[in-house]
């Protein structure tokens, strides 16, 4: 599964971060351009939820490099328009996440921390916050795929419910 060192932070998670990056790939890969202008009612379009899903994204993939959360690249609202526009964001921003926490021992997981600005979880505390963010929003995807009539994608039922 990983070609990463076991005293490698990134080891340690792998199975989680890839199981995100997976299923955040089967749902893009379902969806076409016009999916992202649907709206359960009262609620922001699909486009507008997954580009705030990317910009949460970001914001954790960054903080392992920084040591900082920062939300200032987070735009409420501001979506593309194009599914594979979406797929460079997320990818890249994985491709950020996977790097950063490549360069972290296992032992610094538990002693090297983020300031979130009056909370500075250690990075291992970081990452499982990243990844309930990530689960909520596939609660919130969730949603949406079944008021668009869409199938779940695979092994959904077992990470998401």
């Amino acid at each position: 599964m990983t070609d990463q060192a076991p005293d490698v932070l990134y080891s340690g998670i792998e199975f989680i971060a890839a199981a995100l990056h997976e299923m955040r790939g089967k749902v893009l890969s379902s969806l076409t351009d016009a999916d992202l202008n649907f709206a359960v009612a009262g609620n922001p379009t699909l486009g507008e939820l997954l580009a705030d899903f990317a910009s949460v994204e970001d914001s954790y993939a960054e903080s392992f490099t920084s040591l900082k959360q920062d939300w200032t690249g987070y735009v409420p609202g501001a979506a593309l328009s194009a599914v594979s526009a979406y797929v460079s964001t997320f990818d890249a921003s994985f491709g950020k996440l996977k790097s950063a926490l490549s360069g972290y021992t296992m032992e610094q997981g538990k002693t090297v921390t983020v300031n979130r600005g009056g909370w500075e979880p250690t990075l291992t505390q970081q990452f499982d916050t990243y990844a309930q963010a990530a689960l909520i929003i596939f609660g919130k995807l969730t949603v949406y795929l079944k008021a668009m009539g869409k199938p779940l994608p695979e092994r959904w039922t077992e990470w998401v419910g």
